[in-house]
Formats: C-alpha cells, structure tokens, sequence
C-alpha cells in the first residue's frame, strides 16, 4: 500500500534524519514505483517500532518522487504503521463547488454531463465559513458555504448561501443546507420562467493540505493495478457503521464501528482494578495486537471482512456472548469493524448491548419541485427551512418561495410548510401561505386550478443518498 503523507511525519530532519539510507533501486517491482524514483529506506528511522510491534511489514520506504510512503506486510502491519504515522489524522479540508447552467428549452431535468455556463469553487476547512465572488459578462457569482465534516470525513454537512445570475437572465438568491458525500453532487435548485433559467449543482471534495483528493490519498496494489482504497474495494459496501445481512440461511452477520483504541481496552480490562483512583495521571495504553490472533474467516464471510482479521472468540465468551463452533467473531483492521455471526438471536441482542454506537445518521434530503407558470426547484433537509428568490432587473419582476418539509415516520408523506410570493414591482401577483401533507413523489396542487393567475402544484421527493 502507498500513502500520500507528509515526510515529517515520518522524519522529523526529512532525508537528513538518522537512520534515512538511499536506496539504489526499489525494495521489489511494483507499480508504485517508476525509473528513476528516488527511493528512501525508512526501516531504521524509529528503530523501537519492531519492538513495539509484533506485526513489522516486509519493507517500508519513502518515494521522495511520488511524495508517498510505500509499505507491504500483512493486514495487520499496514494498520500498524498507519497508526504508527497518524496517517489517519492528517488534516482534511473541503474543496466546495458550484456550476451554473442553463435550463433548456422545454424545462427537462439538467443532464449535467456537459461543461457548466459558470462556475467557482472554493477551500474551507471544516466547520469554517468561506466565502467568494466573481463577475464578468458572461456571470455574476457570490457563494458562501459552511461544510462540517463527519468523524471519518467521507460526509459533510454543508450550509450555503448563493447570489447568482448568468447573461440576460434573473438574479437567483439560495440559501439551504444539505449533506453530501466525498466526491458527490447534488442538484440544489431551479429557478426558470418557462422561458428561461438557471440550475445550481453543489459539488464537495475533500483534500488533503497539499491538495491531494482525499480518494487518493491511500492506494493499494492489485496485481499489476493500483487502486484507490478504500472507495474502490470490494468491502465499501458493507462500510456503513454498523449492519445486518442473512448468511446462506445460516443465521445473520452483524457489524459495528469499533475503534482500536476501544479494542484495546477490552483486552486490558483487569477486575482487580476496584477502588483505583480514577483521577490518577496514567498514560493511555498502546493499542498492541500481539494477543489477537489472525485468522481466515469462514468462506461465506469473505465477501464482507476479506481474508485476514483478528479472531475475538475467547474476547466475545469473556464479555458473556455465548460462541458456538458454528458462529465467528471478528475484528477487520482495515475498516474498523467488529464482526459477529450467529443464528442465535438472543446472543445478537447481546453483541448489540454492548456494541452498538446507535448511530442516528443524517437529517432526510427533500427536493421539491414546483410547476405552473414555470418551474422552481429547491433542496432542503427535512425539518429545517431553505429559501429561492429570484429578481428580473429589467422586468422587476421577483418571487420567492420559502419551505420548511418534514418527513413523515413512515417516509411515503411530507408535512409541508410553504410561503410563496410573487410580485411586479411593489403589486403582488400572487401569494401563497399555507401547510399541507403531501405523498411523497406525487403532485399536489395548492392554489385553485381557477384562481385569476394559475394554479401551483407541489412534489415532495426524498433523495436517496449521495
């Protein structure tokens, strides 16, 4: 595996730190590594890491080309120096996006597969404020955003604020928020007179200081093939924080989010320890593996851990979950997970007792679309209000449209609250103050089909993750 990380962080002094020694061609072949690379063993540099650990790889080095260190050794070993190196504690920051495009002709939902009409995009660490601006002839952009990111930093929930025009079309004013994943992008809103208009997208990518994409910061080798891990393994699906799937009708796998550290403590839980001082200064404990052993899981349940975790059986009969010779407890280094099969339901509520984070997730994402005397489209999170205006200079003409969804338990309805209005200069055209339950995906009209200036019809979608 190779990491994008700095080398202080493994040397202190850089090349210059004892125990740096110049390599005249690479530890192996590898497609990490190219002619001509400058290649630094790093094996002596903390010379105590082979006592501290009981899993040391087969070779570490620096590819001072590449800028990334590179290391192969077991599962095990790989984690070991990551931990080692505080490889996943390097900074992350937020690169937030915005595009503008126009609305074709016949107001069909955006393709976006083409070249935005505008576009800006700016870096913001997390839980920071950024904004930007730019103006020219053909756009006008203010953009302001605020992404927090999650502990993992692969989620942020990000607050934006947006002023934006493109040539010989209304200023549209956003402000909503949404949560969106690493390298994903969302369709925020619509304004569009029938005529003309403009959609927005949202984009986030998560970086490292240097600007590496936080997709590319870990690689690992496959063959011949580099890949990046671990959003292109096998395992992303089942990375969720915990979960539940039905085995070959052999009962069920659970699974949790289960640091090291947390691991660790189980291991040096000591009963004797009643009536310490719980206010004494003592250092925490190392994480050390050395009493686990790794094992091959049962075939059916390589698909989810792979081929190599810690076998937490005598771990799991300690704690008072019975472990049958037909069930398998494990720990997978690579994802942070605690693992356990059984058929037998009463020792799941067990695991989940004492396992269970109950994470709560992020708020639902609610689109909603409006249609009648043009469209609007503007995304909310369920619960909270998100608002479109839109101003035509030349016209005067403006409309806003503020809402304020809440998903139902059930996830088929939408509790709405809605205020519309829509003015030529100072003379209101048409207004609209209500509440109302709408089914989700399906349109309901709000103002009667025969009032002087047209009806409005609300949809309500609930956008699957992204």
């Amino acid at each position: 595996m190779a990491w994008r990380v700095p080398l202080s962080k493994i040397a202190p002094e850089g090349v210059k730190t004892p125990g740096m020694v110049r390599l005249d061609k690479p530890p192996e072949d590898s497609p990490f590594f190219k002619k001509g690379d400058e290649i630094w063993d790093i094996g002596s540099v903390i010379p105590e890491f082979a006592e501290k650990s009981p899993f040391t790889p087969d070779w570490k080095v620096w590819n001072a080309t590449s800028g990334r260190l590179v290391a192969k050794g077991s599962w095990s070993a790989i984690r070991g120096i990551e931990r080692m190196y505080g490889i996943d504690n390097l900074p992350r920051q937020c690169r937030v996006r915005m595009d503008l495009f126009k609305v074709p002709e016949d107001g069909s939902p955006p393709k976006f597969s083409g070249t935005a009409d505008a576009s800006l995009s700016l870096i913001c660490r997390s839980g920071q404020v950024a904004k930007a601006s730019i103006s020219n002839d053909n756009a006008s952009i203010h953009f302001e955003a605020e992404p927090t990111l999650d502990f993992n930093s692969s989620l942020a929930d990000i607050r934006i604020l947006v002023s934006a025009s493109l040539s010989d079309s209304p200023t549209v004013e956003v402000e909503t928020a949404t949560t969106l994943r690493d390298r994903a992008s969302v369709w925020i809103a619509r304004d569009f007179d029938g005529k003309s208009g403009v959609d927005i997208r949202i984009s986030l990518n998560v970086e490292l200081a240097d600007g590496t994409s936080q997709h590319e910061a870990i690689q690992i080798q496959e063959g011949n093939t580099i890949l990046a891990y671990p959003l292109n393994s096998p395992f992303s699906q089942y990375f969720s924080h915990h979960g539940k799937v039905a085995i070959e009708n052999k009962g069920w796998l659970v699974w949790e989010s289960f640091s090291a550290d947390s691991l660790h403590s189980l291991l040096s839980f000591d009963e004797n320890q009643e009536g310490a001082d719980p206010f004494a200064a003592t250092e925490k404990p190392r994480v050390d593996f050395s009493a686990f052993k790794e094992v091959q899981p049962p075939t059916a349940l390589v698909q989810f851990m792979g081929v190599s975790v810690f076998d937490l059986s005598d771990v799991f009969k300690r704690l008072g979950i019975d472990v049958s010779k037909d069930d398998f407890a494990g720990y997978d280094l690579r994802t942070g997970r605690i693992f356990f099969h059984s058929a037998n339901e009463l020792e799941h509520d067990k695991f989940e007792q004492l396992f269970s984070i109950h994470h709560c997730g992020a708020p639902s994402i609610l689109a909603l679309t409006t249609r009648g005397d043009g469209q609007m489209r503007l995304l909310s999170r369920s619960g909270q209000k998100a608002l479109l205006k839109s101003t035509n200079a030349k016209s005067k003409r403006t409309r806003q449209l503020e809402i304020e969804p809440t998903l139902g338990e059930t996830d088929s309805f939408v509790h709405l609250r809605v205020l519309y209005e829509e003015k030529s200069g100072e003379k209101v055209l048409k207004s609209l103050n209500t509440s109302a339950t709408l089914e989700v995906g399906k349109f309901l009209s709000l103002m009667d089909k025969n009032s002087p200036n047209g009806s409005m019809e609300f949809k309500v979608e609930k956008l699957d993750d992204h």
